[in-house]
């Protein structure tokens, strides 16, 4: 909370991790000088509970973000890491990442094509669920492409290598999904912006609040500000979003759907 709050004020902006870690650090400070002058009040215990809280909830979203990789690595794993490339006629086992256009591999039914390619010898059908969802096999006839990522079904498959790697379309679905996590939403965005302000009156309301309870009744005027401080934190407001949006996505690759575009789920909500 302190490494994130220096990081905000090195920005230039304010967070949710800047009113936690100023509410933590008053707290512990004045627990300790209660403790030295043998005072009564401490609150090492509300500051225990504090923080156990917001790790939880940092705990659940990252959580739910893990998940969401999770559906989109099984994707880019998608590839078999070998392959088997023909060499003056035999068969070389060798690694996925050493094939190169021009190369000519077999692939066996049944198992998973590792490059993109054209079909050299005869007709097959090949298994394309993984690109598209489309879960009947599809026809491919000589000189057609196949894709990295589908299944050889019929019969062992000869094939050019064309792409390999990242090139593939598969590994490009890949990246397009995985920007689409990264990409800010306008909810997100507006979240973000909310809560700056938010905190920044927290801030102006807790010295305010202070003010007053010094005047008003000056042995209990921390302990105010202290509450306002902590109740005001925007934690709910900084979590709740991310969270929502990344378990949605996570939940629709898991489905077989996939959005490549950050704002796709608020643009549906409007269809």
């Amino acid at each position: 909370f302190f490494v994130g709050a220096w990081r905000e004020w090195q920005a230039r902006r304010l967070g949710m991790d800047t009113p936690v870690a100023l509410a933590l650090a008053l707290a512990f400070v004045a627990s300790i000088y209660e403790s030295m002058r043998g005072g009564a009040e401490v609150y090492f215990d509300s500051l225990t509970m504090f923080v156990f809280f917001l790790l939880l909830g940092r705990f659940a979203e990252q959580n739910v973000r893990h998940r969401a990789q999770i559906s989109l690595g099984v994707l880019s794993s998608g590839l078999p890491p070998l392959a088997r490339r023909i060499e003056d006629g035999r068969e070389v086992e060798v690694a996925t990442l050493e094939l190169a256009p021009g190369d000519t591999v077999r692939v066996a039914a049944g198992t998973t094509v590792p490059v993109d390619g054209t079909l050299l010898e005869a007709a097959a059908e090949v298994d394309e669920a993984i690109l598209s969802g489309e879960s009947r096999p599809l026809p491919k006839q000589v000189g057609e492409s196949v894709l990295a990522g589908s299944v050889a079904v019929s019969r062992p498959l000869t094939l050019r290598v064309e792409r390999t790697g990242a090139a593939t379309l598969l590994s490009s679905l890949a990246r397009m999904a995985d920007g689409a996590q990264a990409e800010k939403p306008a909810s997100l965005a507006m979240a973000e912006r909310v809560a700056r302000v938010f905190v920044a009156r927290v801030l102006v309301l807790t010295v305010l609040v202070g003010l007053f309870w010094v005047w008003y009744q000056p042995e209990r005027a921390f302990e105010v500000a202290l509450s306002v401080l902590v109740v005001s934190c925007p934690c709910a407001l900084s979590l709740a979003t991310p969270a929502a949006l990344t378990a949605a996505l996570g939940r629709l690759t898991r489905l077989g759907l996939l959005s490549t575009r950050g704002h796709a789920l608020e643009t549906l909500a409007h269809a």
